[in-house]
């Protein structure tokens, strides 16, 4: 399964205050990649931001290019904002999988978005 470039560009655009541009890219990754598989996208990214804002450099395992680009993106955040928006997501999670949630997937990553 390929993955589309869109869904890349929507990880790169997680900062504060893009709402909307977060908005316009996530409804492109939707015409053409599943919401599961952006949902589990933002997850990995979350969690990498938290690593890079907590422990740095030193807390990522991947290459050079991409632990600058991570540190430079965990930057805009706080700690604490990163793992609210991580705890959203597992909300979210369980809601769709216990089927507590009125709301498909999609609506719940615009409202995700609408916090970032």
């Amino acid at each position: 399964y390929k993955t589309s470039h869109i869904i890349f560009s929507l990880l790169d655009n997680l900062k504060p205050h893009n709402e909307l541009e977060s908005l316009k890219t996530l409804s492109q990754c939707l015409k053409t990649d599943k919401p599961e598989l952006i949902f589990y996208m933002i997850s990995q990214r979350l969690r990498d931001l938290i690593k890079a804002r907590d422990l740095g450099a030193k807390g990522l395992k991947t290459s050079p290019w991409q632990i600058n680009k991570l540190i430079k993106q965990s930057s805009k955040f706080t700690l604490d904002k990163l793992t609210l928006l991580y705890n959203k997501l597992l909300i979210i999670d369980y809601e769709i999988k216990m089927g507590i949630s009125l709301m498909p997937l999609p609506w719940h990553l615009d409202l995700l978005l609408m916090d970032v």
